[in-house]
Parts: C-alpha cells; sequence; structure tokens
C-alpha cells in the first residue's frame, strides 16, 4: 500500500479527503482534530503550544517512512487571509507566526 503524509486534514472538508485517500494510501495525519479512521494514523498535535520538541517527537515516529504523496491542508482557523489585507484590518501578529 502507497503513503500519504497530510498535514491539517481532521475535520470539515480535509477529513473527508483523508478518509477517500484512506481507500488506496495509508495516511498518517498530524492533526489537531481527534479523527480516527481506518488506514489511518493519527498524530494529535496542539498546533497552537507546539514546540521543536513535539514536533520532533511525531516525525521520529515517521521518519522511516516513505511518502508518496505530502499533502498540507491548514485553513488556521482564520487569517491571515484576503481578509487580513484589507484597508483598517487589524491582526496580530502572533497569529500570523503561528498560523504560517
Amino acid at each position: 500500500m502507497k503513503n500519504a503524509l497530510i498535514l491539517g486534514g481532521g475535520s470539515k472538508w480535509g477529513a473527508e479527503f483523508t478518509k477517500k485517500l484512506s481507500e488506496t494510501y495509508h495516511v498518517d495525519l498530524i492533526t489537531g482534530s481527534y479523527f480516527t479512521h481506518d488506514n489511518v494514523t493519527t498524530h494529535h498535535i496542539d498546533w497552537f503550544g507546539m514546540n521543536e520538541d513535539v514536533l520532533r517527537e511525531i516525525l521520529f515516529k515517521i521518519n522511516d517512512k516513505t511518502f508518496d504523496i505530502i499533502f498540507f491542508n491548514h485553513n488556521s482557523g482564520g487569517g491571515p487571509n484576503e481578509q487580513s489585507y484589507a484597508p483598517g484590518s487589524e491582526y496580530p501578529i502572533d497569529q500570523w507566526h503561528m498560523q504560517n
């Protein structure tokens, strides 16, 4: 079976994509959601509390795999987006750093 890595595909549209992909791939899913599905190994992460040690712990678990697909699916719960660039719009710089 082929392997896929999805970052941020544990809810809404991303969850549906993950389910569909898991029909033909084993999926390693890094998500803030508590997602479960056949052929999916979920690596739960707190995106806002993440640090280098947490990331290393997750990456250690998948270090020996070769991925046929790597897919980034982040909506980041809001901006930065087109509204953030609107005249007069303010968006906290800490949120920009965390979500990018």
